[in-house]
């Protein structure tokens, strides 16, 4: 039974399963380091607005969605929040309207405050 237990403990120090640390793998001809404290899981949000510049509707397409409550907030370019509306046509899709905003240059902030994610986006109207 002590030599069982020997070898078992052996053979989990040689494959570095104790204390998390990392050992070459042999994979191929090509060594390898397993180390999964530098990976990022983390899913990363791609925004695209268009058309861009707009005279009607904005569009708003989230690739990649993770995203949980999504909120949009709409700025001029002096920093005046306006009010808008907002249609989710589905998944990481929706659509804004702008066609009552005078011609130029807004802020669309996109945050969602259980993802703690916030970003704000440049776009034109015509």
């Amino acid at each position: 039974m002590k030599i069982i237990l020997t070898i078992i403990l052996t053979t989990i120090l040689t494959l570095g399963l104790v204390f998390g640390q990392n050992h070459p793998i042999k994979t191929g001809s090509d060594t390898e380091l397993l180390d999964f404290s530098k990976k990022n899981l983390n899913v990363q949000n791609s925004v695209e607005l268009f058309p861009n510049p707009t005279t009607d509707f904005l569009m708003v397409s989230i690739d990649q969605f993770n995203l949980k409550q999504v909120e949009f907030r709409l700025y001029n370019i002096i920093g005046n929040k306006l009010n808008i509306g907002v249609d989710e046509l589905s998944r990481g899709k929706y659509r804004i309207d702008v066609r009552n905003y005078n011609p130029g240059y807004y802020l669309l902030v996109i945050r969602d405050p259980i993802m703690r994610y916030n970003k704000a986006y440049k776009f034109q109207k015509k």
